[in-house]
């Protein structure tokens, strides 16, 4: 679908124009901070269709252009079977983009259906496909880096979701290995909001395909924890950004973890004793 925004188009240029002077300088900082590119690299953006990853691409051209850092970009697209999904309207926009889009086909969708019963969650092994595809293009393509878009919201649910549900305190790193450790998985949309990027796709008129697999399935433990998140946001509106900002202030004496307790009174003893 199309994201339709009420202003008229130069009231839309120069909005657009705005939130990305805002949006640019926070990505490159989050990439500085994490060091997650390098001279030469070979950046690959993945594109399910969503305003996230478009407008992920949109930004790093934009950083391109203006870092010292060179650095090659290239955008995929995984077409996954599902019912619906047209490929050609990314290649539409791409092409203004004046990014090479390449689109693989594999048909995860049939496969999830076919494996995963009706009543069981399919976003896990529809995830988990879709990354094996991902890491093979990657291979194909001698990619160096895999830009993936997260969000501070998106870093905060899963942080939740492991605390009340997997009894662990974990989240979404903004760099890690591959499993192959063949490739560098990145996550540089992190330090703003997922509606700054809607707005700025709204402006910029991307073209948006929702996603009718993974996350549309009733009653899921990750709409429960993003409806407990909406809460929070109405009553306290700071929350979101406390909790994030709590995750690179970490404390680890403080928690129960018996290694680190245990090697925080040795070091105690080797020190007073």
């Amino acid at each position: 679908m199309e994201i339709v925004s009420k202003v008229n188009p130069s009231e839309q240029q120069t909005g657009a124009e705005k939130l990305s002077k805002r949006i640019i300088p926070l990505v490159g900082k989050y990439i500085s901070d994490f060091k997650m590119i390098s001279y030469g690299d070979r950046v690959m953006v993945c594109i399910p269709g969503g305003k996230d990853n478009c407008g992920l691409s949109d930004v790093l051209i934009k950083l391109q252009k203006k870092t010292t850092i060179r650095f090659h970009l290239l955008a995929i697209n995984l077409a996954q079977g599902q019912p619906g999904f047209s490929p050609e309207i990314l290649e539409t926009l791409f092409k203004s983009l004046k990014v090479k889009l390449h689109i693989r086909c594999q048909d995860t969708f049939s496969v999830v259906k076919r494996l995963v019963p009706k009543e069981e969650t399919i976003c896990s092994s529809f995830f988990r496909l879709r990354r094996e595809a991902i890491y093979c293009i990657a291979r194909v393509l001698d990619v160096t880096k895999i830009a993936l878009g997260n969000y501070k919201k998106d870093i905060l649910e899963t942080f939740l979701l492991n605390l009340s549900f997997s009894g662990s305190i974990n989240t979404t790193s903004s760099k890690f290995f591959s499993y192959n450790k063949k490739h560098i998985v990145i996550r540089s949309l992190s330090y703003f909001r997922k509606r700054d990027l809607f707005v700025l796709a709204s402006l910029k008129k991307f073209i948006i395909i929702p996603c009718n697999l993974s996350g549309s399935q009733k009653n899921l433990k990750w709409q429960k924890i993003k409806n407990i998140i909406a809460v929070w946001g109405k009553s306290y509106e700071n929350r979101i950004d406390s909790i994030f900002n709590a995750l690179s202030n970490i404390i680890p004496s403080y928690l129960l973890e018996k290694k680190i307790l245990t090697l925080s009174i040795n070091k105690f003893y080797e020190f007073y004793i």
